[in-house]
């Protein structure tokens, strides 16, 4: 009863190396597609936290004009004089929010004008806020609304 090394044998047990590559090729392929997809959405997480950053410092910034608007009026003809993304004096970034001059590695910059909204006599001002952040590119974020005394 011993085995016959001479003999042929017709079980075919295993792969082939064209299967095995099949194989890697076909893996390799759902590997590279998740971890593109795993990137994506990390880098759309990473810009959304800063878009919601930037809306936090808007409504903080839209609060503390409303309960002193008078105390913080520009008298400009209008805002483009004042504002523009090479000339804003706030820095910020998602942890920390301080005079430009004081944060140069600040990611993000943003600056308002308040002014009359019609004219002298009126008690509805007009302010312009303007935010620049590295990853909107050359991109400026403008929000305007009205305050009254």
């Amino acid at each position: 009863m011993g085995y016959n090394f001479l003999k042929k044998s017709n079980s075919k047990k295993g792969f082939t190396i064209t299967e095995v590559m099949v194989g890697v090729a076909l893996l390799s392929i759902v590997l590279v597609g998740g971890l593109t997809a795993f990137d994506l959405l990390n880098k759309t997480a990473i810009s959304n936290e800063t878009k919601s950053t930037a809306d936090d410092r808007v409504a903080e910034i839209i609060e503390n004009i409303r309960q002193q608007p008078t105390t913080q009026i520009l008298q400009y003809a209008d805002a483009s004089s004042l504002l523009s993304a090479s000339n804003l004096k706030m820095a910020w970034s998602n942890n920390e929010d301080k005079p430009a001059a004081d944060c140069k590695n600040c990611p993000g910059h943003y600056g308002y004008v308040i002014t009359p909204a019609t004219d002298a006599t009126s008690d509805l001002y007009l302010v312009t806020i303007w935010f620049t952040h590295t990853e909107w590119g050359s991109d400026v974020k403008k929000f305007e609304f009205l305050v009254s005394k």
